[in-house]
């Protein structure tokens, strides 16, 4: 069969979770292919190819572009079968009706996923698949969570590498497990844990299979930095930690990105980090309030705790990454503001700082429905979180605030130990500016950029590439502070 998957957009980093479903589709022998709406006809591109199965997968924000998507599909090709998988689906399966979908893939779907092609191709009803709802059942069990993940193939990475620039960017993304046991409120991985009660949640793929997977990459497709995207790499200092940082040292020899928290972080740990070749670590804050953080977002550590983990590594020679979420319901413009200056005050080189989105099935999105911070909207959520609050426990004037900050706090970070007047402007005048500011966006996209190339993923560009690079992360930084519906390019009704 002919599978066509579909996403808005391509980012700096090609999903790998879509990838992983493409590569169980080859393994049917099936023939997968890629659509993206914001650059070329993918109407058009499904009457060419009349794909048996089109598959979507994506977060709250981005299910708006493949809702409207495939209710013109389907007015065009009701024969084809169209299904979504990701954290929406899971979390806010009405989408299956509002999209026109024939079914939605909830939880871990690998496994979900190749039973329902096997269906689809003999003709048959996938309803009563676990992990799979459908009109007629809307309702479905769970099958167990994958415990082992080196049974699985490799992604196909050659989805998105043959079929757009990523193929050729410097930086490849991997995950080397699956699964958070932390509690965070703004998260998915609580409730999805709970979705799986009494199984092992947190999973990892052996040292041998995360090297063989990124040997085996770049056999094909050249790379100068990788970047680990688990929620968390290192736990502990334990024997898979101790193996990955002698062999990967060895065997691959990049340096590397990689996500901790900071009430893990040890001196053992980090040596054994930097040993292996890390680069960058980057720990969330989230909040410098002690309240919100602990109570409200579940984050369970002080702000000495991160302080010291800051220090630690970068005491080791590695870049520190961190992040503060603004405009978090119960929080003040004042804590918004505090955020900017404990990150000078903690010497964070790279401060990042999100403005929040209450995400649907999660605790904290939850609680803003219910105390009718949010209307329950989820069309209205952005796919980035350098958009505005969509919290209206915030007026207009707060929320430019935040969006002041999200543009100008890295940059009154950096400024502040050499250029101190710049910082104080920043935070005493600009971040007071009304209404959304241009200058202030493109500063920080061309800010983070030299910030980025300078001491998170410092390698050497040709000038061509920097140009590529900077060109797209423009591009997408427009994307990102737009409300405005891409428009989704259809082929002439005609034809």
């Amino acid at each position: 069969m002919d599978v066509l998957f579909v996403v808005e957009d391509v980012r700096h980093h090609s999903p790998i979770g879509m990838m992983q479903v493409s590569a169980i589709a080859k393994q049917r022998g099936d023939q997968t292919h890629l659509g993206v709406l914001s650059r070329e006809d993918v109407l058009n591109k499904i009457d060419k190819l009349k794909p048996n199965v089109v598959a979507y997968g994506g977060s709250t924000g981005e299910h708006k572009f493949y809702e409207r998507f495939n209710s013109k599909l389907k007015q065009r090709h009701p024969e084809i079968f169209t299904v979504m998988g990701g954290t929406h689906a899971t979390f806010f399966p009405e989408i299956m009706k509002d999209a026109k979908l024939d079914a939605v893939v909830v939880g871990e779907g690998e496994q979900a996923f190749k039973e329902l092609l096997d269906r689809v191709e003999r003709g048959e009803d996938v309803s009563g698949l676990q992990n799979v709802r459908t009109h007629s059942q809307p309702e479905t069990t769970l099958r167990p969570l994958i415990q082992d993940l080196d049974s699985l193939p490799f992604p196909d990475r050659s989805l998105f590498f043959e079929n757009t620039e990523n193929g050729q960017a410097p930086i490849k993304h991997f995950m080397a497990s699956r699964g958070c046991p932390y509690k965070c409120s703004y998260c998915f991985n609580s409730p999805f844990k709970g979705m799986y009660p009494g199984e092992k949640y947190v999973r990892r793929h052996s040292v041998g299979y995360v090297l063989e997977e990124i040997l085996d990459t770049l056999s094909d497709y050249p790379a100068e930095f990788i970047k680990f995207y688990d929620d968390v790499l290192t736990f502990r200092v334990d024997d898979w930690l101790r193996e990955f940082a002698q062999r990967y040292k060895q065997e691959v020899g990049l340096s590397f990105y990689c996500l901790t928290r900071a009430d893990l972080m040890t001196e053992e740990m980090a040596k054994l980090l930097k040993e292996a070749g890390c680069q960058t670590v980057q720990m969330a804050a989230e909040s410098t309030n002690d309240r919100i953080r602990n109570e409200l977002l579940h984050r369970n550590m002080t702000k000495e705790q991160m302080k010291k983990a800051f220090k630690i590594c970068a005491d080791k020679g590695m870049t520190v990454v961190t992040n503060y979420i603004l405009g978090l319901p119960g929080s003040t413009v004042q804590d918004d503001i505090d955020a900017v200056y404990f990150n000078i005050e903690a010497g964070v080189p790279v401060p990042e700082f999100p403005i929040f989105q209450p995400y649907p099935g999660t605790e904290l999105g939850d609680l803003c429905v219910r105390e009718g911070w949010f209307d329950g909207d989820f069309d209205s959520i952005h796919t980035s979180y350098n958009n505005r609050s969509p919290l209206n426990c915030f007026n207009e004037e707060e929320k430019d605030i935040h969006a002041n900050i999200n543009r100008l706090g890295q940059i009154a970070t950096t400024c502040a130990r050499d250029h101190p007047s710049i910082t104080n402007l920043i935070m005493n005048h600009l971040i007071h500016q009304r209404g959304e500011n241009e200058a202030f966006a493109r500063a920080y996209t061309e800010h983070k950029w030299e910030l980025y190339n300078r001491l998170v993923y410092p390698f050497k560009h040709s000038e061509e590439t920097k140009q590529e690079m900077l060109g797209k992360s423009l591009r997408l930084g427009v994307s990102d502070r737009t409300d405005e519906v891409k428009p989704i390019p259809q082929a002439d009704s005609t034809t």
